[in-house]
């Protein structure tokens, strides 16, 4: 099973260093890879992302460089589309997987899935809903995408937790994560928080259609069916600290150091409006 870890990185060259060295020193495997999305416009990766530090790695690193993106789930499918593999890492570039072999986990623990359709959570990080996850391909396939495209940023993670849920599609491996900084103040694209919340709530429904397919030919199927309704309170309770105003702007202080209501920003919200309609009409 080949694996491929995808990042979407911006203006931090040496926590992006640190993180592809860790991982690669760790790698047990001998076609796991690391793609890389970044930005044209991202001067501060000339300096340390060069051909002198990619060498010892580079049959293991693939890099693409295109103009930015609306969104960071579009920015990850870059990275995703990039680097044909079985599995996905879904992962940050100030992350790191500190033990070595922890691709040759990841991918027996893909192998215990069902025809090799979901995903893999580990790691725990206090805080953090969900700090490890990687997708299957077919898993992929049947979501549409890697990544949901539609937001600035975070929802990706509880996206495919969602649907990994309510199909009965997931597995654990024992992979430990780790940090290479604090939480607080280091997450870009968090502003509007109450409404991407209530767009993703919103299309919740979509959601609820993936895993329909997902289990349309399985032998628990009524009985995932039956389900549903709960797995529906069950995630739009957990989500609805996030449509708390007040609880929303505390969120968007704590977490957010670059989030400005630029062209590319209005864009996505404009587009965002627009579904929101659509889901809720």
């Amino acid at each position: 099973m080949t694996i491929s870890v995808c990042i979407a990185s911006r203006g931090r060259p040496l926590l992006l260093q640190q993180t592809v060295r860790t991982l690669c020193a760790n790698m047990t495997l001998s076609d796991t890879l690391i793609s890389i999305a970044l930005d044209q416009e991202d001067k501060d990766m000339e300096a340390v992302w060069t051909p002198a530090f990619m060498a010892p790695w580079n049959d293991r690193l693939l890099a693409s460089v295109e103009p930015r993106e609306d969104s960071l789930g579009a920015k990850y499918n870059r990275a995703q589309t990039y680097s044909p593999a079985d599995l996905y890492v879904l992962w940050a570039d100030d992350m790191i997987m500190p033990d070595r072999g922890w691709d040759a986990k990841l991918a027996e623990a893909a192998a215990r899935l069902t025809d090799q359709c979901g995903i893999v959570l580990f790691g725990q990080i206090p805080g953090v809903l969900q700090p490890g996850l990687a997708m299957t391909q077919k898993f992929i396939d049947a979501q549409g995408f890697f990544c949901p495209p539609y937001f600035p940023a975070w929802f990706h993670e509880t996206w495919a937790l969602e649907i990994a849920d309510g199909a009965g599609c997931h597995v654990k491996a024992d992979v430990a994560v780790e940090l290479l900084q604090e939480t607080i103040g280091k997450s870009r694209g968090i502003r509007d928080v109450e409404f991407w919340a209530t767009l993703f709530d919103a299309m919740r429904s979509k959601r609820r259609e993936i895993i329909l397919k997902l289990i349309e030919n399985r032998l628990d199927k009524l009985w995932r069916f039956s389900k549903l309704t709960e797995w529906d309170a069950k995630w739009s309770n957990s989500n609805s600290v996030l449509r708390d105003p007040n609880r929303a702007k505390q969120i968007e202080q704590f977490y957010s150091f670059d989030a400005p209501d630029d062209l590319r920003y209005q864009r996505l919200r404009t587009a965002g409006e627009e579904l929101l309609c659509q889901f809720t009409r």
